[in-house]
């Protein structure tokens, strides 16, 4: 793998662009770049 892109896990746009960024692979970040009380809906986007 040449490239990992990691994203925050509780934008869907972002999580969008991300799909066609080209990167090897997409890392959602559901910790740190999230605030906790937004990890709940991350999660659920994570899942999707």
């Amino acid at each position: 793998m040449r490239s990992f892109l990691f994203v925050p896990g509780d934008s869907e746009r972002k999580l969008e662009k991300a799909r066609g960024a080209g990167a090897d692979a997409i890392i959602v970040d559901l910790e740190d770049s999230v605030a906790a009380e937004n990890r709940p809906r991350a999660r659920e986007l994570a899942r999707e």
